[in-house]
């Protein structure tokens, strides 16, 4: 937890801006972050109930012979449905977090910006909107809590099937000591199963969560493309006849570039500018004329 945590930390200061939602670190740092720990609390149950349950029907099978594949059968049943179950797991899991996160984001920036939406009028609509995505955030969480309570059931079944078929089928005389004894065996042999059951859907869904915080991770690193003002005048000095005219007062130096959020898509083309030190410099000009992405690119951004 303490090193996913870190990296999430850490990851929005070296991803490209614009390439992932702002509120991502903070709900995988604290939804997602449960799920995983949750998910991966009992991994190893995983293991360690499927050789507790073998020993448990070979015991069984010195009891009460050939009739113990009986509650075997049962349980395979079960594995069977719950690993039919497991493929809407993981998907039920990234839309209910999607939900939580878009929610979140969405929260915090009405938050930010109260007191714009009530003086434009718009509290009430923006409120309805992030009530109507915490509708849709419970309508996804609803369906992984269905998939839970379907997989609760599975893991009961065989604690609840076994012991009567079992001595249903017995085919001979049982007292009490092989009876008490046979009981003893079955719940060796179920109850780590039922534990097994539900902690399957938690490990599924903690890796799915594992799945969105390494998405999140792989985010492209911001590539600043500015040369150092320094290295530029010193490349000029090699060239010779092609170095570019600078005064040693220029802070920002911008010959013939191309900026925009995609590499294949520019917003502002061929600019030329000089922008010197120590000096009020101001940026001015119409609504989405493309101030903010200059003033971005300056800062190496984009």
């Amino acid at each position: 937890r303490s090193i996913l945590v870190t990296e999430m930390v850490k990851a929005p200061t070296r991803i490209q801006l614009g390439s992932g939602d702002d509120s991502a670190a903070l709900t995988l740092m604290s939804p997602d972050m449960g799920r995983i720990r949750i998910g991966l609390r009992c991994v190893h149950e995983t293991w360690a109930s499927i050789i507790q349950a073998g020993l448990a029907a070979w015991m069984l099978h010195q009891q009460v012979g050939v009739v113990f594949v009986a509650p075997v059968c049962v349980v395979v049943v079960c594995f069977v449905g719950l690993g039919i179950l497991i493929n809407f797991t993981g998907d039920s899991q990234r839309s209910w977090m999607s939900g939580v996160q878009k929610r979140v984001g969405l929260t915090a920036t009405v938050i930010a910006s109260m007191k714009s939406l009530k003086i434009s009028g718009l509290a009430g609509p923006v409120a309805e909107y992030v009530q109507q995505l915490r509708v849709n955030e419970l309508t996804a969480g609803a369906r992984y809590r269905r998939i839970m309570i379907i997989a609760a059931v599975f893991a009961f079944i065989p604690q609840l099937i076994s012991p009567p078929l079992t001595f249903a089928f017995a085919q001979h005389t049982l007292n009490a000591s092989t009876m008490f004894t046979s009981l003893s065996f079955l719940t060796l042999l179920t109850q780590p199963l039922s534990q097994l059951f539900q902690s399957i859907p938690d490990l599924v869904s903690g890796l799915a969560c594992l799945g969105r915080i390494q998405a999140f991770l792989k985010l492209k690193s911001r590539q600043d493309y500015r040369q150092p003002l320094v290295d530029a005048q010193r490349c000029g000095m090699e060239k010779g006849s092609n170095q570019v005219n600078q005064q040693p007062t220029d802070y920002f130096v911008i010959r013939d570039a191309n900026f925009g959020w995609k590499a294949d898509k520019f917003v502002l083309n061929k600019i030329n500018t000089q922008i010197p030190a120590s000096s009020l410099t101001m940026v001015i000009g119409p609504v989405g004329s493309g101030k903010s992405t200059f003033c971005k690119a300056l800062l190496g951004e984009i």
